[in-house]
C-alpha cells in the first residue's frame, strides 16, 4: 500500500496498544485492557471511521488504475519482451514479475519540481523493494507513462509505442538535511555541467499533498521538552517523500563479456571523476547496484555504463561534518580507510577505491578463478566497545590482506591482469 503513515493496533490477550507508524519511527500508547475499558477501543474505531483517506495516512497522489490502464501496462511489458527477443538482446531482468497478479495496479502522479508539469505512471509489482517501515524504504518499478486522455475514448497506442514508454520509477523517502540538495537537484546539476554516463532525468521532485511536501512527524517529539517517556535508540531525522523517473537501465550482472564489464566500469569512473572535477560533487555510495548498463542495441552492441543513485551525494561546499557523519555508503564496497575509521571525512579516493572493489566483487562472482577468497572479504564487521563510549563497528582487515597477499588468479587473462594491476596500485 502507498501510505504516509499507518495507525495500527497490537492485541495480546485482553490488552491492546495503539500505534502510529511513519518513516521516522513508532509511537505507542499505554497498554489498555479493552475488556475493562471497551469504550476507549470503540471510540478509537469510531474516530478512525470518520477520518478522510488523507487523515488516515493514505497517499492521495496514488489511485487504483482502471481496467483500461492495467491492460496498457500488460501490453507494454509483453511487447517489450517480444521486441527484445526479436532483436536478440536481453529483456529487462524480471520484467515479467511486474505483471504479478498478486499485486494491484496503481496510477501515480509525479510533479516535476523544475517545470511543475504533472505526469502519470501505471505501476504494479516493484522490481526492487526494501521491506522496512522506516528510513528511505526505496521502491523501484517498471512503469508505463500514460497521458491524461489516453484511455478515455477506448483507443490506445500501438504495442511498440507503448513498449517505448516504459520507464524506471523510483519512490523513496529522502533523509532531510537543511541546505542539502535532493537527488533531483543533483541530476540537474550533473546535466548542467555535461557530466557523461549519468542518468537522464525525465521527471522528479518531492511529493506534495495540500501544498506541503509529505514528510515524517515523529522527529518533532524532540522539540517537546520534558518528555520523560521518550526513549529512542538513535537520533530521529525527518524523511521527505521523493519520486524520480528515469529511462530503463540494466544491472551490472547482465553483462556478457569481460570487455563489456571493463567498459562499463570505465564509464562509471569517468562520471565519478568528471563530477568531482567539474561539478564539485562526491557520489559517496559506489556499489554493484549503483552502476548500471544502458539498454543493449542488439546481440553485438553492448550498452554503456551509467553511474546511478546520487541520493546521498554531496557538494564539496558542504561542511566537513556533513561529509563525515553518518558514515555513508554500501558497506561491502567501502574503502579500507572508511571501514576502519567511522570519523574519516569521505573523499574522492574512497569512491575511486570502491570502484575497484566492485570490479573484484563482479570478477569473483562471474569469472572462473583459482585461489582462496575470504568469505567475509566484503561483509567483515568487527564490533569494538570503547570504555564509556558507544560501540564502534569496523572492517577492512580482509580487504587489506587481499591487497597485500592476494593469490587469486582469474582464468580470463585480461581480467586477471587488470585486477592485479589495480591491486598493486591501491596497495
Amino acid at each position: 500500500q502507498h501510505q504516509r503513515e499507518v495507525f495500527a493496533l497490537y492485541v495480546f490477550g485482553q490488552s491492546v496498544r495503539f500505534l502510529r507508524i511513519d518513516r521516522c519511527g513508532i509511537i505507542t500508547a499505554d497498554v489498555l485492557n479493552y475488556v475493562r475499558n471497551p469504550r476507549t477501543l470503540a471510540e478509537f474505531f469510531w474516530r478512525y471511521s470518520h477520518l478522510s483517506p488523507l487523515q488516515r495516512g493514505f497517499d492521495t497522489t496514488v489511485v487504483p488504475a482502471t481496467p483500461a490502464e492495467r491492460r496498457l501496462l500488460s501490453v507494454a511489458v509483453l511487447e517489450s519482451i517480444r521486441l527484445a527477443d526479436k532483436s536478440k538482446s536481453p529483456p529487462f531482468p524480471n520484467i515479467r514479475n511486474t505483471l504479478s497478479k498478486d499485486y494491484p495496479s496503481y496510477k501515480v502522479e509525479v510533479v516535476d519540481e523544475t517545470s511543475e508539469e504533472k505526469s502519470w505512471y501505471i505501476i504494479r509489482k516493484p522490481c526492487f523493494d526494501l521491506d522496512l517501515p522506516f528510513g528511505r524504504t526505496t521502491r523501484g518499478y517498471v512503469a508505463l507513462k500514460v497521458d491524461a486522455d489516453e484511455t478515455k475514448d477506448g483507443s490506445s497506442p500501438p504495442p511498440d509505442v507503448l513498449a517505448r514508454k516504459l520507464v524506471f520509477f523510483k519512490d523513496c523517502w529522502r533523509h532531510y538535511e537543511k541546505g542539502v540538495w535532493t537527488e533531483t537537484d543533483m541530476y540537474q546539476e550533473l546535466a548542467e555541467f555535461g557530466i557523461p554516463h549519468t542518468p537522464h532525468l525525465i521527471a522528479g521532485g518531492d511529493v506534495f499533498t495540500e501544498e506541503h511536501a509529505q514528510h515524517s512527524l515523529m522527529q518533532n517529539l524532540f522539540l517537546v521538552k520534558g518528555l520523560k517517556w521518550l526513549h529512542v535508540s538513535r537520533s530521529l531525522s525527518m524523511y521527505v517523500h521523493h519520486r524520480l523517473v528515469q529511462p530503463l537501465a540494466f544491472p551490472l550482472n547482465t553483462l556478457r563479456t569481460a570487455k563489456e564489464m571493463v567498459q562499463v566500469l570505465r564509464d562509471a569512473l569517468q562520471a565519478l571523476i568528471d563530477a568531482y572535477v567539474k561539478a564539485r560533487i562526491l557520489h559517496r555510495d559506489i556499489s554493484v547496484n549503483n552502476i548500471l548498463v544502458s539498454p543493449f542495441l542488439g546481440k553485438d552492441k553492448a550498452g554503456r555504463g551509467i553511474l546511478n543513485d546520487w541520493d546521498i551525494a554531496r557538494k564539496l561546499e558542504d561542511s566537513e561534518f556533513t561529509l563525515r557523519l553518518p558514515r555513508q555508503g554500501t558497506w561491502r564496497f567501502m574503502s579500507v580507510a572508511l571501514l576502519g575509521d567511522q570519523d574519516k571525512p569521505h573523499s574522492i579516493h574512497d569512491d575511486l577505491e570502491s570502484v575497484f572493489w566492485v570490479l573484484v566483487y563482479t570478477a569473483v562472482h562471474h569469472f572462473k578463478h583459482v585461489g582462496w577468497v575470504p568469505l567475509d572479504l566484503f561483509d567483515e564487521e568487527r564490533i569494538f566497545y570503547p570504555l564509556n563510549e558507544d560501540p564502534v563497528i569496523k572492517g577492512g582487515a580482509y580487504k587489506s590482506s587481499f591487497l597485500v597477499q592476494n593469490n587469486v588468479r582469474f582464468n580470463c587473462p585480461a581480467v586477471d591482469d587488470l585486477v592485479h594491476a589495480l591491486r598493486d596500485f591501491w596497495h
